[in-house]
């Protein structure tokens, strides 16, 4: 209910203050079919229904509105779940820009990156240069979709950034407040990126729980990139309080402190094909562990839009069951004649082998088809794919997808 009146209240507002403005808006409707195994009892097909419209300014400063938006339909087939249907508004404020100072004010439901504890809110948040080497930004409002029991808790958050730059480096202080009826948190951070002599590069990024006196995450890189080598050091501790599925989190298991050193060629094998080769080190903290991960991998380009490779690989680690050898074959083609009813067509195949697992659970398969066609001057766009995925001693899944998108631009 307060998203629909947010809602109400930002459109009122805009197409009363918006003269000659720009318009985009954007539909896509993604029709799902899963089947998981027999012993799951668990088969759904799935409706979503995402939506994104943007009005601003023809040129320069003014106000502009930005609104997007996802629903959802689930059709089970009712052995372990209900079917559901659920609309959310995920994006909805209005926005003005100043034509002085980098000046920008929004108002509604936005993003904010100024910290780790809600990245949400239902408020406000401006943002300005002070001078030619400094800026700032503060925020404030209400958490969005953040529930106890499926219903929405009361909460307030705050907080703001203050960044130096120049054309060398930038460098920032941030602190985010998250205050409800059942606990209070603090969070100060810090983030880093300068240029070095020699072509080497630092990033950085660092959050320090402010109540527990405890450093939340790290992430420190120093990286150098030339055409042919991309040596890389980083040293990385994860937020325990959030879910990471990213593979640098799958591969540290159960240790959340560990620093990896690695580096890619990039050598030219013809003169449209490239050879990759990747050699990484992990070394974790919390336990006396090692691991190594080489690959290599065959790239070759048919045309700016068509190209295949070949790529292969293994890890190495002193904990015998994480090794594994995994193969992959991609590809993607863009068909120049009329005789193939779509614009592209790319598909994906993945082989990982893990030789010290018992028999049975030691093989993982993945597989994906893509294509797409274009119509109506480009305005719509249709996709259908299909993934087959097989995980150790798993039964085979299937996830099929039907996509069509509809984009279109114009004045009001």
């Amino acid at each position: 209910m307060k998203s629909i009146f947010l809602l109400i209240l930002l459109l009122s507002i805009a197409t009363g203050s918006l003269r000659a403005a720009e318009s985009q808006f954007q539909t896509e409707t993604v029709l799902t079919y899963f089947d998981t195994p027999a012993s799951s009892l668990y088969t759904t097909g799935n409706t979503v229904y995402a939506f994104q419209a943007d009005v601003s300014p023809q040129a320069g400063p003014g106000l502009s509105f930005h609104i997007n938006g996802k629903g959802l339909m689930t059709q089970t087939d009712g052995r372990r779940h209900n079917d559901i249907s659920q609309a959310e508004l995920e994006l909805g404020y209005l926005e003005y820009r100043g034509d002085r100072a980098g000046f920008n004010a929004r108002l509604g439901r936005q993003y904010i990156h100024e910290g780790t504890l809600v990245n949400v809110i239902d408020g406000m948040k401006i943002q300005s240069s002070l001078g030619n080497y400094f800026s700032a930004s503060m925020f404030g409002g209400q958490p969005a979709n953040i529930y106890n029991a499926g219903e929405q808790i009361a909460a307030s958050t705050y907080g703001g950034r203050l960044t130096n730059f120049s054309r060398w480096h930038r460098f920032s202080l941030s602190y985010q407040k998250f205050e409800s009826s059942e606990t209070i948190e603090e969070v100060g951070g810090l983030n880093l990126k300068t240029n070095l002599p020699a072509g080497l590069t630092l990033t950085g990024q660092s959050y320090y729980d402010m109540i527990n006196h405890i450093e939340r995450s790290r992430d420190l890189r120093l990286s150098f990139s030339k055409r042919w080598i991309s040596p890389l050091l980083r040293l990385l501790k994860r937020d325990t309080s959030k879910q990471d599925n990213s593979p640098l989190a799958i591969v540290a298991g159960n240790n959340q402190d560990f620093s990896y050193l690695g580096t890619k060629l990039s050598l030219p094998a013809t003169s449209r094909a490239k050879l990759f080769l990747n050699i990484k080190n992990y070394d974790y903290v919390v336990e006396d562990n090692s691991a190594r991960y080489y690959s290599s991998r065959l790239h070759w380009t048919a045309s700016t839009k068509d190209y295949m490779g070949a790529e292969t690989g293994f890890m190495q680690s002193r904990s015998r069951n994480n090794n594994y050898q995994i193969i992959r074959l991609y590809g993607h083609w863009t068909p120049s004649t009329n005789l193939f009813p779509f614009d592209n067509i790319s598909s994906e195949a993945t082989l990982i082998n893990f030789p010290h697992r018992e028999a049975g659970a030691n093989k993982s398969v993945f597989m994906s088809f893509r294509c797409g066609k274009n119509l109506f001057d480009d305005q719509w766009q249709m996709g259908f794919s299909g993934n087959v995925n097989r995980a150790g001693d798993q039964e085979t899944s299937l996830l099929g997808l039907v996509t069509l998108s509809y984009r279109i631009n114009g004045n009001i």
